[in-house]
This record gives C-alpha cells, structure tokens and sequence, in this order.
C-alpha cells in the first residue's frame, strides 16, 4: 500500500494568500503540474469547489479555496500549462463555475487507459496495475466543507494527484506506441470544450456527434476497445451528466 505522510514542507497546506503568493514561483517554474480537485456535492447543491490539489516535483500542496483566497494569480498561472488529471470531467466544471478557468491543455490518465483498452480505469485499478500502488479510498465520501482537515483527508486528497505524472508517463508512451497520441489529444480538447467552455462546447456538440460515426468508421482495423473508446468521446459530455444524475439519486 502506498505510504502516506503527514503535512511537511513538501507536502503543505495554503490557506492565506501569502501561502498562495510564495507557491507561485514554484509553479511556473516547474517542469509539469498535476491536479485534482474535491468537492461537496454529496452534502450540499449546487456543490463548490472545496480544495485544489497540486502536485510539482518534489512538491504536493492542498490548497483551500474556502479561505476566501484571490485565485485568480493561481488560475492564471496554471492557464498556459498542461495539467495532468485524472477522470476531467468533473474537476474542468468545478473550476469553470468557480472561476471561469478554461486550461489551454491537459492530459486525462483516464480517457488514455480507456484507448489503450484497460478494462479497469479508476485510479486505483491503473495505479495498482502500473505503478504497483494501492491507495487508501476512506475519505471519498467526506465532507470536504470540514475544516480542520483531518491529517487522513489531507493524506487521501494528495495522493490523488501525487502520482499522476508517473502514471501519465507510462500511458503517455503506450499511447505513442500504439499510435492513438492523437486520438487522446482530441478527446482531450473536447473534454475542455464541454466541461471548462459549455458555451463552446454547445455549440459544437452537435456537429462533433454528427462526424462520430464516420469517425469510428474509419479506424474499425484498431482493436474493439479503442473503438469503443472513441466513440464514447463523442458523447462524453452527455455520459457524464447523466452519470451525476444517477449518483446525486
């Protein structure tokens, strides 16, 4: 199992803008940025963004965004870099709807093991078939309004991002290997159209479902899964909300 650690200088809490003014440096300076995000929506509608987690070399931070901070240096900051993230959809909404944050880019680990034709693509299923890491799940259902965070939300929060550039390294590469680079970039563009631009992506919606079948057409020499996978890209943005209507239920 994955070993945990307290709140160290390399794993800390920004919770003043100070805090958040010192990070910044070391986030545009960094060489890669992973994130993830927490939410209440199973204690509270319509949910809000509850904590930011980032992880940089060396480096994984909580940051809470409750503490009435400025976020906007941060979004700016992080606007011009790739974010790799895990399951998008989700987190690229919270921060539309809490500041109007569109990335320019990202790398979703999920949507890459669905083209590679992984059968089990949560987090814990790659980064235990991978990386062999096992994480402790505990605190998915907490309530992330709670503050203090107890050291096991803050433990469970970091180490969903904290792996997330050795995992996309391997996928990365097997992506590549398999040609389906540029299948996963332009799932990844329509993640960020639908989910971090609705307006865009509303507009788009339609003629990007119209050209899905042709498009799977064309590739029926690649394997069942990345197909499949493929074609569900065409129509992510109406699984995901049907999805969170059936957990809110």
């Amino acid at each position: 199992m994955a070993t945990v650690k307290a709140l160290t200088q390399s794993r800390r809490l920004i919770d003043t803008q100070v805090q958040l003014k010192e990070f910044l440096p070391e986030l545009r300076k960094s060489s890669w940025v992973s994130l993830d995000t927490e939410a209440d929506s199973l204690h509270s509608y319509p949910e809000k963004l509850c904590l930011l987690q980032i992880s940089l070399p060396h480096t994984d931070v909580l940051i809470d965004p409750l503490q009435n901070l400025d976020m906007t240096v941060l979004f700016k900051a992080l606007e011009s870099r790739e974010l790799l993230i895990h399951g998008s959809d989700n987190d690229l909404r919270l921060m539309y709807a809490a500041h109007q944050f569109i990335p320019s880019k990202i790398f979703d680990t999920m949507w890459a093991a669905r083209l590679l034709g992984f059968a089990a693509f949560g987090l814990n299923d790659l980064l235990s078939k991978l990386l062999d890491i096992t994480l402790d799940k505990g605190s998915q259902k907490a309530n992330w309004t709670r503050r203090p965070l107890t050291e096991k939300m803050a433990n469970y929060a970091l180490n969903d991002s904290r792996h997330l550039r050795a995992l996309t390294d391997q996928l990365r590469d097997q992506l590549k290997a398999k040609g389906r680079t540029t299948w996963h970039e332009q799932i990844c563009n329509k993640l960020i159209r639908d989910h971090a631009a609705p307006s865009v992506g509303a507009l788009q919606r339609n003629s990007n479902a119209r050209t899905c079948s042709s498009h799977v057409a064309a590739n029926t020499q690649s394997s069942l899964p990345a197909v499949r996978a493929q074609y569900w890209a065409c129509h992510v943005s109406k699984r995901c909300a049907l999805s969170q209507r059936t957990i809110s239920r």
